[in-house]
């Protein structure tokens, strides 16, 4: 997992319409810096599992969870041991999210919920995510009323260098919604 956030693609799992789990896909990628990319499991409304997905992905900030919820019936641990995730973005098709699914997320500041504060009221939130329900900022209705998707691109407000991190904003072209990100040294 070196380098792994400028190799994956967006919409890498978007063509697996048939996959029923994720189970730790990416669990342990600490050398993934970043953001999760736009859309990674668009598409994927037959998937149910997606326990410790990103579990333990200690350079992963922020990124979309945009995840058709339908039919989903684990998400225990998804981001949990993710301990430099500063943001999440939350499409209103979450309803669930399982045990331990923030846990250990200490730096959490922003929650981006495309729904209102009574939906968000209304998720039901598993053992161990105070990292989620209480101490961030939330963003409700982030998509705006268009409904439309985020198209992004990266602001650089800092450069990285070959040995210090660099600052920046992920940007909806369209809206311009954002969230902040590190940059990974060069």
């Amino acid at each position: 997992c070196i380098s792994l956030s400028e190799s994956i693609p967006s919409k890498l799992f978007g063509a697996c319409t048939e996959v029923e789990t994720f189970v730790e896909a990416f669990k342990g990628c600490n050398k993934w810096t970043g953001i999760i990319p736009r859309g990674l499991f668009a598409n994927n409304s037959m998937a149910t599992n997606y326990e410790g997905v990103f579990k333990n992905c200690s350079g992963l900030t922020g990124g979309e969870l945009q995840i058709d919820t339908t039919n989903v019936t684990n998400m225990n641990s998804m981001f949990e041991g993710c301990t430099s995730l500063e943001s999440v973005y939350m499409g209103i098709g979450v309803k669930t999210v399982g045990e331990y699914a923030f846990d250990l997320c200490f730096k959490l500041k922003n929650v981006y919920y495309s729904g209102t504060k009574t939906q968000w009221n209304a998720i039901s939130f598993g053992e161990s995510n105070s990292y989620i329900t209480s101490g961030p900022t939330f963003y409700y209705n982030s998509v705006g009323d268009s409904g439309h998707a985020h198209i992004y691109e990266t602001v650089v407000t800092t450069p990285a260098t070959c040995t210090e991190n660099g600052l920046g904003s992920v940007v909806c072209t369209i809206c311009g919604f954002s969230y902040p990100t590190k940059l990974t040294p060069l």
